[in-house]
């Protein structure tokens, strides 16, 4: 158990509604909040921007070439990224283009 586990946060003035979310479907195109595979969180505050990608134990989920079994077997979290992984992983589910899937793993 951490220290800070239990601790009273209500201090910090931090308020979600100030993030506009933009969702990513598997076809590249906006999603919606139950069917996303990459997402941009933008502070609306202070503009700046953080960038998720759906992840499995060291690979990047790939819509195209798994099966529906290997979809359900992996666990799949959203994982923290940047500029240039997402813009690469986003491409590729617009073109399907492998060698943009596979830069952005090695980038990872």
């Amino acid at each position: 158990m951490s220290r800070w586990e239990h601790e009273d946060l209500g201090d910090l003035d931090i308020n979600e509604l100030d993030y506009e979310t933009d969702y990513i479907n598997e076809q590249g195109g906006l999603g919606t909040e139950d069917s996303h595979c990459a997402k941009a969180l933008t502070n609306e505050n202070d503009g700046t921007i953080r960038y998720y990608v759906l992840c499995g134990d060291t690979r990047l989920y790939n819509p195209n070439t798994m099966t529906k079994r290997e979809k359900q077997k992996i666990i799949w979290k959203m994982k923290k990224v940047s500029l240039t992984v997402y813009d690469l992983y986003t491409r590729y589910l617009r073109t399907r283009t492998k060698g943009l899937l596979l830069n952005a793993e090695r980038r990872m």
